[in-house]
């Protein structure tokens, strides 16, 4: 695999934690990341507590290496373990989320699953998945890649700092690729017809060089020679920018951000494809249950959906039983217990309490189907875990 320095100006950890709390939205306690429904083949959720992220991952099966950097506009922060470790852990259940996801293959191969299609992307090569689109990264691969995670109004942001104001081009259009994700009309038009999109960037093998001197002379041009180092150049420039946190940090950061999408935009080096997905009948139906109940942690009766969703109770329950295999109670009563096991490990509220945030007025019960599930009552699981860590 092409050998490329861990971008500069990202303050590295000497911790070591597994990849998998990570990618569970635990153990890194400050990560504005966190996973819903984990693992869940059609339900699994992901959320962005930030504007934007940006993500450089490193897997190395040769030298059993797994590397992760977040960085956002509060923090940045690396966790590494050994890659037998993390793939032993890795899930490869898809997730979603409702945010735009750029993802740059920096060296070797990435192998994408999008909505239940595989894909592989190249050196050079680039992923943009809509809001919603189903997939998963892979990391059966060497490779490196550097992710972008940009909320719709950060990306609005960004592109609205670059208009036709000064130009009386009218006809042209800035950033045609990354302006299309967010224009309302073309989301309305996938929601009605039960559509979802993504694109691959892919690059262009022959390629003239980029030129080695600029047009107007600039002390921060890079004179590179190739798309790999001029991209590399943008990233670093954009993480320093970042983790600066100096004066004008922000429309630096904007600056960079305009630099790489129209570095991905440049006809002569890609080529761009839309693919529109259709969504399964029932997905979305499913997926508005799943998060509904896992937001109330399974304290919802079947009534209170029946009233929110317009379904009757029969028909939900069948929706939840298709996906799941489950009925609406067992459903339900996953969430509960993973509120349970949240609070039991990392707060101090009494069991009893536990019992009566979740709408528990049995104690006795929840007793039993905590047991069932974790092989210990309540009291005595948290006493085992916390002697544990």
């Amino acid at each position: 695999m092409t050998k490329h320095t861990v971008f500069p100006g990202i303050r590295l950890s000497d911790s070591t934690s597994n990849p998998s709390l990570y990618l569970q939205g635990q153990g890194i306690h400050n990560s504005d990341l966190v996973f819903r429904n984990y693992g869940d083949t059609v339900s699994s959720f992901v959320e962005l507590f930030s504007p934007f992220m940006f993500l450089y991952g490193k897997v190395s099966q040769i030298n059993d290496q797994f590397v992760l950097t977040e960085v956002t506009k509060s923090h940045n922060f690396t966790i590494s373990s050994s890659y037998s470790e993390f793939i032993t852990a890795e899930t490869t259940s898809l997730h979603r989320h409702e945010f735009f996801e750029i993802t740059y293959i920096v060296s070797g191969t990435l192998h994408m699953i999008i909505e239940g299609q595989d894909y592989y992307f190249h050196e050079n090569d680039c992923c943009v998945c809509n809001k919603n689109i189903r997939h998963v990264e892979l990391h059966d691969i060497d490779c490196e890649y550097f992710l972008i995670m940009l909320q719709e109004d950060f990306l609005k942001d960004v592109l609205k700092n670059e208009t036709n104001d000064f130009t009386e081009d009218t006809s042209r259009t800035f950033h045609p690729i990354f302006s299309s994700l967010i224009r309302t009309d073309f989301q309305k038009e996938c929601k009605k017809e039960s559509k979802k999109e993504f694109i691959a960037i892919r690059h262009i093998k022959q390629t003239p060089p980029l030129p080695a001197k600029p047009l107007i002379q600039n002390k921060e041009y890079h004179s590179s020679k190739t798309l790999s180092e001029h991209t590399i150049y943008i990233i670093n420039s954009l993480l320093i920018a970042v983790t600066s946190r100096k004066p004008g940090w922000y429309y630096n950061t904007l600056n960079y951000l305009c630099q790489l999408l129209s570095c991905f935009e440049d006809t002569v080096f890609y080529e761009p494809t839309s693919y529109l997905v259709n969504t399964p009948p029932h997905e979305e139906l499913f997926i508005q249950i799943s998060r509904m109940i896992e937001n109330q942690h399974g304290n919802i009766s079947r009534s209170e959906l029946e009233h929110q969703l317009g379904y009757t109770g029969d028909h939900l329950t069948r929706i939840i039983h298709k996906y799941t295999g489950m009925n609406f109670i067992q459903y339900a009563q996953m969430f509960s217990l993973l509120e349970a096991e949240r609070l039991l490990t990392e707060t101090t509220i009494s069991v009893s309490d536990i019992c009566m945030l979740l709408g528990y007025s049995n104690r006795t019960y929840f007793y039993q189907i905590f047991k069932e599930k974790y092989g210990l009552p309540p009291k005595e699981w948290r006493i085992q875990i916390r002697s544990k860590n």
